[in-house]
């Protein structure tokens, strides 16, 4: 089920009830008559829920006597049809149900959370009629983005035939609507290049609109195209990149772009801006202000140190699906790690392997044997030394590779991550073994599903040779090449 939906129905067989507004009272009922006996009502809905009682036990039928009996004499409120609907629901009455949510949504078809229970409950049988209800309320609450959001979710999920003409209906008119914006950041959210699609036309169809900038900009940071981005934000005017929610995303893809002192520069210039229309990215503003300055020295650290291993290292090809990048390996402040690399490369170990985890935005991990699937804690059979806490471990920035844990002690021996945009947040947790130097397009291209053809050493550097890369375990010992086609660094060879 889609996400807003799904989160509800979760919630509804957890046995909790969603937050809802108080029903009008009658001219002789007090507050506390009200919430005693409605709220006991609940409660016992909630215990029934947790029991898991099955449609034909005698204690729904009971409750639903009692709660049947309550809003006959208090037909105007909405919180009680809506748990006489959930009751028939669980009795497996949908008519009954569908008739109760009708009545209580049409009263009142501001109440989000019941009106995607009320779709939830129709999906079950008919994915078409439930769409037909979400427009339905949409009709009946247009100012409700929620309810276009559950749509454009829904209709991505079980209807995508649907998206290109709904977004062509919206483009049409006259001016970028909400419901537009609203519709491109969902799709967006599932389909990171089709939401960039979405953003262009929008912004071809509004060139002047500042919102249609904002929308396509937005698109693109979150598809890893922050310098696309950072060019169409740079279209704007000072004034407008100062606006808190344009100026978090101005800053936030020159950031990913490790451009450091710009992002924090630009922080700064909005500062001071305490306008309440703008409340939440004013804290993520300071928040940002609180973690991120101390990236400036680590990158200007970095950049020394690479400047100081220029031509020094090992570098790599690894293929992915046919587009090669380049990694340069740090034999220096990772040779236990990077020996383990290069070993399993000369044996052949990463030819035809998937990247088994990939998460746009974040990191690819790879190094699972070939046929592996996700979640996978699989390897070559042993694991290596950590190296994460040496004290000249490098630091995790954009493109950065490092290897990946099994536990907080201890490493698979050939899984890796490629990281998308910094993470210092990953800092001494996996050690990182080199960076890359080529192909960073091809790294933040990825959406998943995606495989290592082939990866070769193309150059050693100021090594000699690659007989001193070898494997290592833990305790020191050297571990053949081939070892890891046993499953097991201690097995004997044949």
């Amino acid at each position: 089920m889609i996400h807003l939906l799904l989160t509800y129905l979760l919630a509804l067989q957890s046995g909790t009830e969603p937050a809802s507004q108080a029903p009008p009272m009658g001219p002789e009922q007090s507050a506390v008559e009200f919430t005693d006996e409605l709220s006991e009502l609940q409660a016992r809905h909630r215990d029934l829920k947790r029991a898991n009682v099955t449609s034909d036990d005698p204690s729904i039928e009971l409750l639903l006597a009692d709660v049947t009996e309550y809003c006959t004499k208090n037909p105007y409120e909405i919180d009680c049809t809506v748990l006489e609907a959930r009751l028939n629901l669980m009795m497996e009455r949908r008519e009954q149900a569908d008739e109760l949510y009708r009545k209580a949504l049409t009263a009142d078809p501001n109440r989000l959370m019941d009106g995607l229970e009320w779709a939830t409950m129709i999906h079950t049988n008919s994915p078409q009629q439930a769409i037909a209800t979400l427009r339905e309320l949409i009709r009946l609450a247009p100012d409700r983005m929620g309810y276009r959001m559950g749509l454009y979710e829904y209709l991505y999920k079980f209807s995508p035939e649907q998206i290109d003409p709904e977004f062509d209906r919206l483009l049409s008119m006259e001016t970028l609507t909400p419901s537009l914006s609203t519709m491109t950041d969902i799709i967006g959210k599932l389909d990171l290049d089709k939401g960039v699609a979405f953003g262009k036309r929008i912004h071809e169809r509004f060139p002047d609109d500042l919102e249609a900038t904002f929308v396509y900009a937005r698109r693109l940071r979150f598809a890893n195209l922050y310098e696309e981005s950072i060019a169409q934000l740079e279209t704007l005017t000072e004034e407008q990149l100062l606006r808190p929610d344009i100026g978090l995303l101005y800053s936030d893809a020159l950031y990913m772009n490790q451009d450091y002192k710009a992002s924090i520069q630009h922080l700064l210039d909005f500062e001071d801006n305490t306008d309440e229309e703008y409340k939440v990215y004013n804290r993520d503003r300071d928040y940002r202000l609180n973690t991120r300055p101390k990236m400036i020295e680590l990158w200007s650290n970095e950049q020394a140190i690479r400047m100081s291993q220029q031509n020094k290292n090992p570098l790599v090809r690894m293929t992915i699906d046919g587009k090669p990048i380049v990694i340069e390996l740090y034999a220096e402040n990772a040779p236990t790690t990077v020996s383990n690399f290069i070993a399993l490369i000369n044996a052949g170990f990463y030819s035809d392997t998937p990247f088994h985890s990939v998460r746009a935005g974040f990191i690819s991990q790879g190094g699972v044997p070939k046929g592996e699937t996700f979640p996978s804690y699989a390897g070559p059979g042993y694991s290596i030394e950590d190296e994460s806490d040496r004290a000249d471990a490098r630091l995790h920035f954009a493109g950065s590779i490092a290897m990946a844990k099994i536990s907080k002690d201890e490493l698979f021996g050939s899984q890796f991550y490629i990281t998308h945009t910094p993470t210092h947040h990953l800092n001494g947790k996996s050690p990182v073994f080199g960076h890359v130097v080529e192909g960073m397009d091809i790294v933040r291209a990825m959406r998943g599903g995606e495989h290592i053809d082939l990866v070769e050493v193309i150059s050693l550097g100021s090594h000699e040779s690659d007989a001193e890369f070898k494997i290592l375990t833990p305790e020191g010992e050297t571990v053949d090449y081939g070892t890891w086609k046993s499953g097991s660094a201690d097995a004997d060879d044949d």
